[in-house]
């Protein structure tokens, strides 16, 4: 009797502890300090509330955006309320590439979103021209930004530079209005977007860009683009057609560059022959920076054999390759297809707009990509007129003409240091650093670190001009319009 009344005031007393607990289930983490009374669990050392260290959230690599993969295994086949259950699920993620970087992210039932984080808009539409001549086919923006790039342009472009008959005529090809809409399903249809290549300085296709998307319908849609973490050059599409996918035809393709700072807010630099003057970028158009810093990787997959220094080449310096006339850049580092076109400016065009080949004419007497007869359509990139509309540099820039008979280079001469295997620096007016890039010709670079060129927007008979860089001489040439060169953009004014 004696023992079982023991073991009853045990019990009572089991319960009494239990109860508050259950009562009060709140604890203090780090002191013996009670907890706050909205609180659940705080943690705090000091008698006033403070600390002096922090929490380690869990740190894991997230990689999957719309789903619990990461901390669920094999969560995507689940059935039920799952991702309901998890909601307020916070991690720290440590993938730069994915959504919005490193940091903190919440679960909010659908997806992940970073705690403080969303994507920089850059200029909106309305601070984006539409204009055929004064917009743009290249457009900067920095990691983790979003922009919205006016579709109009594009079907206005198409407008402006179709043949009024199925074959152009004369005059037209003169000037390149040779198009045929019906190379884009009327114009009609359902628009999509694709990435048509994306090249991180590191050779990755990678971590560049999260997205491309279509927003709203028609000539008034936007081609929505949002990058992620690395620096690079990449060339985003937009299609139309019946399917509503990358399949359709391509209306109109826009350069993305993601330099190391902006080049059109850095301090330019402006030469002056005492007749003209021409402010320059400071840097390539489609370069990451605009000083050198000597990169030791491989070069081999877009050079050909023996076609440059494969160590000790600034690549972070070279900007993308253009030929003369063309709107969008062909590949960095890659080896590319090339395409032979035949005897029509109407292919050729429509090529260039639609595909990323170096292109080549099937006249063996033509060095040009456009025409069989080279001296065709001069005013490509504008020729010291207004800004054409193939012209591929940023907004508020374009490609540098010659005027009065003089090169915008004119004035630079020999003063400077050249540096083997990367480059010359110009001291003269400031000019600043010039890489030797050499040049894309077919699929492949050539020449790397020998030499380097930079065309102009200025027609030289049945060729262009160009600058031409290398230990001696530094001149003004003139080469032949299919090959590919960097651009050195100037202000339009």
């Amino acid at each position: 009797m004696k023992k079982q009344k023991l073991i009853q005031i045990f019990v009572c007393c089991a319960i009494l502890c239990i109860l508050p607990c259950r009562a009060h289930a709140q604890v203090t983490i780090g002191s013996d300090e009670r907890p706050n009374e909205g609180t659940l669990l705080d943690l705090k050392e000091q008698p006033d509330g403070t600390s002096t260290r922090g929490i380690a959230m869990p740190r894991l690599k997230l990689t999957v955006e719309r789903d619990l993969n990461n901390v669920l295994p094999n969560a995507s086949d689940r059935q039920g309320s799952y991702k309901a259950d998890h909601v307020g699920l916070t991690v720290y993620n440590n993938n730069a590439c994915f959504s919005e970087g490193v940091g903190l992210y919440i679960w909010e039932g659908e997806k992940w979103q970073k705690l403080g984080g969303r994507a920089v808009d850059l200029p909106q539409p309305s601070n984006v021209s539409t204009d055929i001549y004064s917009g743009a086919n290249s457009y900067i923006m920095t990691p983790y930004s979003r922009i919205k790039i006016p579709i109009k342009r594009a079907f206005d472009i198409w407008n402006a530079y179709s043949s009024t008959g199925a074959t152009p005529t004369t005059i037209e090809i003169i000037n390149g209005k040779v198009l045929n809409k019906s190379s884009i399903n009327g114009a009609t249809g359902t628009l999509s977007a694709s990435i048509a290549w994306q090249e991180a300085l590191d050779e990755t296709s990678t971590c560049l860009l999260k997205s491309v998307a279509i927003e709203g319908d028609g000539s008034q849609a936007f081609l929505v683009v949002q990058t992620l973490a690395k620096l690079g050059n990449a060339v985003v599409r937009v299609h139309i057609g019946n399917n509503g996918n990358s399949s359709d035809p391509v209306l109109w393709q826009w350069h993305i560059w993601i330099p190391d700072g902006n080049p059109a807010e850095t301090p330019a630099v402006t030469l002056n022959d005492g007749t003209s003057n021409w402010t320059f970028m400071d840097r390539y158009l489609g370069a990451i920076d605009n000083i050198p810093v000597t990169y030791t990787g491989s070069l081999t997959a877009g050079s050909s054999p023996g076609g440059g220094s494969k160590g000790g080449v600034t690549r972070n310096a070279h900007g993308t390759y253009y030929q003369w006339g063309r709107s969008v850049p062909l590949r960095r580092w890659t080896a590319i297809t090339t395409t032979s076109i035949g005897m029509t400016e109407q292919s050729s065009l429509t090529s260039a707009i639609q595909t990323n080949s170096w292109i080549s004419h099937v006249s063996i007497a033509s060095h040009d990509w456009y025409s069989g007869d080279n001296s065709k359509w001069d005013n490509r990139w504008g020729n010291a007129t207004r800004k054409s509309p193939f012209d591929p540099c940023p907004q508020g820039w374009r490609v540098p003409s010659w005027k009065g008979g003089r090169s915008p280079w004119s004035v630079l001469g020999t003063t400077g240091t050249w540096t083997a295997n990367q480059g010359f620096n110009f001291t003269n007016q400031g000019a600043g650093y010039y890489a030797a890039g050499g040049y894309r010709n077919d699929k492949y670079i050539h020449v790397v670190g020998s030499n380097g060129h930079v065309w102009s927007g200025s027609p030289s008979g049945n060729s262009a001009y160009s600058f031409f860089i290398s230990d001696a001489p530094i001149t003004d040439k003139s080469e032949y319009r299919s090959e590919g060169y960097f651009v050195r953009c100037v202000k339009d004014n």
